[in-house]
Parts: C-alpha cells; sequence; structure tokens
C-alpha cells in the first residue's frame, strides 16, 4: 500500500502516511506547449540509470481530474524510458476494458509497456480482484528449480475462485457485439454533449476520450475539495444520479449498458446544472 501511495501524488488523502514513503521523480503533465520540455526533463532523470521504471495513468489521468493526453507524446516517453533501460508500468485499473475506445488505452500506443494494473471493470465491480500483467522477460525472472526466485507474496484471499468467474463472466461480456456497439455510441453520443455543453459560459475544456467525458466549471475554489462537489451531490441525487466530482471537474463514465434514453437523462442534468449560475 504504501508503495502505490509513493508513486502517487502528495497531498490531502497521504500526508499522515509521508514518512513511510519513499523518494519518486515527477514529470509534469504533458499540455500542448510544454511537452518538448517534459520530454528533455525526463531523459535527463532516465539517463542517471538511476531510475528503475516509469509508472503512467496512461492517455487519461483519472483522480487527477481526468486529464487527458496525446499517445504520440506517451510513445516518446516510453521510447526514452527503453533507451535508458527503465521498465514502463501503465495503470489501467481505470483506462482498461475498452473505457478509451479500445480493450486497453496502451492499444493507442506503438510503445508497449512492460508491466500493466488491471482491475475495476475486470469484475464489473461486483467482486474485488486485481491482475498485475508483465511480458514474458520478467514472468521468467522469477522462475527457477527452487523457489528462493519466486515472488513469494500472497494473501488470505488469493485464487479467489468466486472472484475469478466473475473476471471471467465479465469479460465474456464485453466482448459481445452488443456491447462493443453500445461502446461505439456512447463513443459518438460523447463528442456531441462536450460539443453542447462547451458553449456555456460557466464550463471550459471539455473533453471526451472513448466512453470517458468531462468538463470544467468555473469558479473560484478550484481544488479538491471545492464547494461544487457538495452542491453537485445534492443537485444530481435530486435528479436520481450519483456523481463524483474532482474538485471544479466533473465527468461522466456510464455503464456500456446504458440506453440512449438514460444517456440523454444524464446529459440533460448535466447541462442543467452547468447552465445554473446559483449553484456556481
Amino acid at each position: 500500500t504504501f508503495g502505490a501511495m509513493s508513486v502517487g501524488e502528495r497531498g490531502y488523502f497521504n500526508k499522515p502516511f509521508e514518512p513511510f514513503f519513499f523518494d519518486v521523480d515527477y514529470i509534469d503533465f504533458p499540455t500542448h506547449d510544454n511537452q518538448e520540455k517534459i520530454l528533455e526533463d525526463a531523459e535527463n532523470l532516465l539517463k542517471t540509470r538511476d531510475i528503475s521504471a516509469l509508472i503512467v495513468e496512461p492517455l487519461v489521468q483519472g483522480s487527477a481530474g481526468m486529464r487527458m493526453y496525446s499517445s504520440v507524446f506517451l510513445d516518446k516517453l516510453c521510447a526514452l524510458a527503453k533507451k535508458h533501460e527503465a521498465l514502463i508500468i501503465f495503470d489501467e485499473v481505470m483506462t482498461g476494458w475498452y473505457r478509451t475506445g479500445r480493450l486497453f488505452a496502451m492499444d493507442h500506443c506503438e510503445e508497449k509497456p512492460d508491466i500493466i494494473c488491471l482491475s475495476k471493470g475486470l469484475t464489473g465491480g461486483v467482486l474485488p480482484l486485481g491482475l498485475t500483467v508483465t511480458t514474458n522477460k520478467i514472468f521468467d525472472a522469477f522462475l527457477g528449480e527452487t523457489k528462493e526466485k519466486a515472488l513469494l507474496h500472497g494473501h488470505s484471499f488469493t485464487g479467489n475462485a468466486l472472484s475469478c468467474a466473475a473476471a471471467l463472466a465479465s469479460i465474456k461480456e464485453l466482448k459481445k457485439d452488443k456491447f462493443q456497439i453500445n461502446i461505439k455510441n456512447i463513443r459518438k453520443q460523447h463528442l456531441e454533449f462536450i460539443k453542447e455543453i462547451g458553449k456555456l459560459k460557466n464550463v471550459k475544456n471539455a473533453r471526451s476520450f472513448g466512453t470517458i467525458c468531462a468538463f470544467e466549471l468555473e469558479n473560484k475554489d478550484s481544488n479538491y475539495f471545492s464547494d461544487i462537489s457538495e452542491k453537485a451531490h445534492s443537485y444530481f441525487l435530486d435528479k436520481g444520479m450519483f456523481v463524483r466530482t474532482l474538485g471544479n471537474t466533473l465527468f461522466f463514465n456510464p455503464p456500456y449498458s446504458f440506453t440512449d434514453d438514460e444517456l440523454k437523462h444524464c446529459y440533460e442534468q448535466f447541462i442543467g446544472f452547468a447552465s445554473d449560475d446559483g449553484l456556481l
């Protein structure tokens, strides 16, 4: 747990545990204006050969605000990591299982990671299960005639048969034509929605990627604890929706089973909230 927290953003949620974290180096989030500078900074870190791994949320940063960036940039960054023999780890917990329109976010990239982390859509949220998937080169490093080389890690619920059955059922469902068609439909409808909501004076940076869409509301307080959060929760619950906010960022990741009417209802509520000057 402390390992995972060490590589995430430091701040409100993990401050009490910081004495237990190991040190990591960070690079800034890529924008149109700073990409070349970030690649230069990344190479300066990587060429020291003190960096063991590059860890990223590929193409969409989740809790940081549903921030989206290009596969072209990620390919360049990963190429630098490979050049300097650092492992590449993709956190696909949120982006996996068609959230970006393809099975995994890495399927938008030419450069592939050495390790991917998977969960969430793996079981459809019905039961907890996570996977760490590696290349054969890494997997084989833990094989041998004695147990000393093995990854001697386990817990009370390792190999939980019920969770594994849920994962297999979820993957089977995701491959069905009805879901593949609906994933494409959600992508298409999102593009129309962000065009419409992007016209509102209170809205900025409306964006979508696959079945993920997000937008930001103009507000004096844009941190995670923005007062927009409580107002949004109350507003949307009254409309029959449970919505999580990320500061002044609202996002929408609908289930792939959503109908057109359900999508329309949700879009209308988002537009209604973003249009209400009294709430903002």
